[in-house]
């Protein structure tokens, strides 16, 4: 059964890198499956079809590999016997297959290495040695958020010694920014890791909400906490934040968020200074919990989306120059805006199968 974040009924959708099948199968676009198998390793999380680009030399070599044939071809054995040259001369030509760039190749590498490692911890949960619960450690991890709230936090707050933070945020631009998370061990609001936070926290509960148990109303707290400030964050006027609060003065002194005294500055992108990076960023947060959510607020985070993706789209720039010391040297854009802009466009593509963003993300992937 094959399982795809970009479902599709076509040959030429299904060469989309973010596909992935059920173990034991994992397949190639070519001839032939490649079917693993290894008692000591879950495998369920590779979310991957052209597994090869992306996993690295050593785990390749770990894992006991053979060959299904499908058609003619190899038999066995043939990844076994594979060099890292020759894994990596593999790689490239599968990249090439698939009309990928270099640079572009390189970013996807990183950015799906990424999910992987946010993706395997159910399943490391599931198959947990006794002297490690993992399942513990999922739940600390959701618990971690709710430490770093901002904001009037709710009754249900489960982090007793936070208390209310922030209250004022969004003052200085005459609008109400309260809410969202804490950067770290900071009291700053970087809107765009927290995006991407939301994304991932997102996409987890997408794969993962039947086998998180009493653990998943939490998690879908977690994500509309995001959300809810993400929408604050946005509008159709024609603006995205991009952080609240001063990181330089921030880092120069060691408060409590209840008891800080440091600037509370927001800074914004928008048509005139744009921010691409951060609101590409945003919208594929916006669309990805949109999946996560039913109803009224589920179509409001995916009108949204549409909206914000648009404005980063047509108004490109980087927030790097827009927002300037208060984004460098803590959150830069190191590569360029189209990581983000094909990232939103994918996941708008997932929210509403218009073929419109599938159509964006294949035009500039090559």
């Amino acid at each position: 059964m094959t399982h795809s974040l970009f479902t599709t009924s076509t040959d030429s959708l299904s060469k989309f890198p973010f596909s992935y099948h059920a173990p034991p199968v994992i397949s190639f676009e070519g001839s032939n499956s490649i079917a693993m198998y290894n008692p000591h390793l879950p495998l369920d999380w590779i979310p991957l079809t052209s597994f090869i680009l992306f996993m690295p030399s050593s785990v390749l070599r770990d894992l006991f590999i053979r060959t299904a044939v499908r058609t003619e071809g190899p038999s066995d054995d043939r990844l076994i016997a594979f060099s890292d040259e020759q894994i990596e001369e593999e790689r490239y030509r599968r990249a090439r297959d698939f009309g990928l760039k270099e640079g572009l190749y390189h970013q996807l590498r990183l950015l799906i290495l990424a999910a992987l490692g946010v993706l395997a911890i159910p399943t490391l949960a599931r198959s947990a040695t006794p002297s490690h619960n993992y399942a513990d450690a999922l739940s600390k991890s959701i618990l971690f958020f709710e430490g770093q709230r901002s904001g009037q936090l709710p009754r249900a707050q489960r982090v007793t010694w936070r208390k209310d933070s922030a209250l004022r945020d969004g003052n200085d631009v005459h609008i109400d920014l309260v809410g969202g998370y804490y950067d770290a061990g900071d009291n700053v609001k970087f809107n765009f890791p927290m995006a991407f936070t939301t994304t991932m926290l997102s996409w987890s509960v997408l794969e993962f909400r039947g086998s998180m148990g009493s653990e998943l109303p939490h998690a879908l707290e977690a994500i509309r906490w995001g959300t809810d400030y993400l929408l604050k964050s946005t509008d159709a006027s024609g603006f995205v934040v991009g952080i609240v609060g001063d990181p330089i003065g921030d880092h120069t002194c060691w408060q409590r968020p209840e008891d800080m005294d440091t600037p509370r500055t927001s800074y914004i992108v928008t048509r005139e200074k744009p921010g691409t990076e951060v609101s590409a960023e945003t919208a594929a947060a916006l669309a990805a919990s949109s999946m996560v959510f039913r109803g009224r607020y589920s179509a409001r985070l995916l009108d949204r989306a549409k909206v914000v993706f648009e404005f980063a789209d047509k108004y490109r720039g980087s927030y790097n120059d827009s927002i300037g010391e208060a984004a460098c040297p803590f959150y830069c854009d190191f590569n360029g805006y189209m990581d983000e802009l094909i990232w939103g466009a994918s996941w708008l593509y997932k929210a509403t199968k218009d073929p419109y963003y599938w159509t964006y993300v294949r035009w500039f992937c090559h």
